[in-house]
């Protein structure tokens, strides 16, 4: 297996109160809180206030971060962001610092860690093309989950890194990217090789124009993923016109935002669309080629989460490696699934996923350990 994706240093921010605004005038009713859980991109960025963090959209929306008890805030300042934070009307929030830890992020990371596989990757540089501290940071961590990292360097460029505020147990989490490499990651000579040894190829995050250049060398012999996040739609031309995509794995909101939704429906001979604790559908082709649905509810929906992070990763993870195991990679391409299979691949990947928002750290369930927590 190779997945070619973005790798970002998670900075995870854990606060203890909701991080969305209140839709009603009854603040302590639960029911009449926005959840948040989106991403942003850091627009500017001021050394000012000095003791605390603030994250603020020019609209009049922000959250206050201050230290917490016997914790010190990693970075204090004020980040301007490019998208609204929640809802459109003004609104502010001021939560306290739980805890802070440095890990592993972005999609790449989470599909190559939960399929233990090789990753294709983009990594700030020096000029002689040395990956920086931050990227050597995460290839030693990635190294823990058995992922094969091959760097793509970008010169006179940080590692693209991430800010996540997060409180897991009332499922809030923004993400606040700060990019510098993404947009400079590119198919090269070392990708085409190592697709061409490839008998899955899985695409996860990248732009369009990326995942569009990929596919296009992807001949009837590797199976092809792609998992795309709601800022990689609407779609690039190129995209929208691609017929070798045999695996779509998507949240319910870049399934909504996809153009041309109906088109990968009827075309793409599987997809998967996962909606939180209201748990995943499942679209395939059965044995007779007809079109066929299969939904799974969330599995231990009652539990509190602890970090939402990664959980549509190890959802479509785990439901591809069991149809891997099932049927073995030559005969995915076919297209053509039983029931029995689907409902054991959706049934296992609800449970990678539960395992996923309980798991603090960047860490994914093997089989072995999805089989014991369904027994």
């Amino acid at each position: 297996m190779l997945v070619v994706g973005p790798v970002y240093l998670d900075h995870m921010l854990a606060v203890d109160g909701p991080l969305g605004p209140i839709a009603g005038p009854r603040i302590n009713v639960p029911c009449d809180r926005v959840i948040l859980d989106h991403s942003v991109y850091e627009r500017r960025r001021h050394n000012w206030p000095p003791d605390r963090l603030l994250v603020h959209h020019a609209t009049g929306q922000s959250i206050q971060i201050v230290a917490g008890h016997q914790k010190a805030l990693p970075e204090t300042g004020s980040i301007t962001t490019d998208r609204l934070l929640g809802a459109s009307l003004p609104w502010h929030r001021r939560v306290r610092l739980l805890g802070y830890r440095r890990m592993s992020g972005g999609m790449g990371a989470g599909f190559a860690a939960a399929l233990r596989c090789r990753l294709i990757s983009a990594a700030g540089s020096d000029l002689a093309g040395v990956p920086d501290a931050d990227a050597r940071f995460l290839a030693a961590e990635l190294r823990k989950s058995s992922v094969d990292l091959t760097w793509q360097s970008v010169p006179q460029a940080r590692t693209d890194s991430t800010l996540v505020l997060t409180n897991g147990r009332l499922g809030d989490k923004l993400a606040i990217g700060r990019r510098q490499i993404l947009g400079r990651f590119e198919h090269n000579a070392v990708m085409r090789a190592a697709i061409e040894r490839a008998q899955v190829v899985c695409v996860a995050g990248v732009a369009s124009r990326l995942a569009a250049s990929v596919f296009d060398q992807c001949g009837p012999k590797p199976y092809v993923v792609w998992a795309p996040t709601w800022r990689n739609v609407p779609l690039d031309p190129a995209l929208a016109a691609q017929k070798r995509i045999d695996y779509l794995a998507c949240n319910e909101r870049e399934w909504e935002a996809l153009h041309g939704a109906r088109w990968f429906g009827s075309r793409v001979p599987l997809v998967t669309i996962t909606r939180g604790r209201q748990g995943a559908s499942v679209f395939y082709r059965d044995d007779q080629r007809r079109q066929c649905r299969h939904d799974v509810p969330a599995f231990g929906a009652a539990i509190a989460p602890v970090n939402t992070n990664h959980a549509g990763e190890a959802f479509a993870a785990a439901f591809l490696a069991c149809l891997v195991d099932l049927l073995g990679p030559a005969k995915l391409p076919d297209g053509r699934l039983q029931r029995q299979w689907i409902h054991q691949a959706a049934t296992e990947a609800a449970v990678a996923a539960h395992l996923q928002v309980q798991t603090a750290g960047f860490g994914f369930a093997d089989r072995r350990q999805i089989h014991a927590a369904m027994r």
